[in-house]
């Protein structure tokens, strides 16, 4: 069985100026869109998870806390439109992400001090998504894109570790 996924990013506003943002318990988060001219806009969104930084918090002064783990993330996208005429428009996007998963407390707890070491795993990436399109009759459109960035793993569990990263063009 076979599937496809197709995702795209957000047209920018092109009729005024929109603005959200929010916090909740484990991230916070928001974008900015506004028309630049008549025939082009900007998109700028964020968010950032601290779910770790809360446990932390939490659970410093706990001397028999566990080795628990947590995830962070910090997510950006940046995305600029211009229409070029009735038939044409170009749009640029940059995009990125970075997760991680990690020991909340790097010390072992005092009841267990023979588990010690270094655990942490991040992936990583960022693209540059140029695109043109162009319609070609009422019920014909043509996409035409590119996807150049890069992909990075990384994993450290004590003394070993791997560390991979690949340029990606599409």
């Amino acid at each position: 069985i076979a599937g496809m996924v197709n995702l795209s990013t957000k047209e920018p506003a092109n009729d005024r100026a929109h603005a959200m943002a929010y916090v909740d318990i484990t991230q916070t988060g928001g974008y900015y869109e506004k028309p630049l001219s008549d025939k082009s806009s900007l998109y700028i969104g964020a968010r950032k998870s601290y779910v770790g930084q809360l446990f932390k918090l939490a659970l410093s002064g706990n001397k028999d806390f566990n080795l628990t783990v947590a995830p962070d993330f910090d997510d950006g996208i940046v995305s600029y439109s211009k229409k070029v005429d009735e038939n044409n428009s170009f749009k640029i996007t940059a995009i990125g992400s970075r997760d991680t998963i990690g020991f909340v407390l790097p010390e072992p707890p005092e009841s267990e001090p023979s588990l010690r070491g270094k655990f942490s795993a991040t992936t990583l990436f960022y693209r540059l998504l140029p695109q043109y399109t162009h319609k070609y009759s009422p019920t014909t459109t043509g996409r035409f894109w590119l996807g150049l960035g890069q992909d990075s793993q990384r994993v450290d569990f004590a003394n070993l570790y791997y560390h991979i990263d690949t340029s990606v063009f599409s």
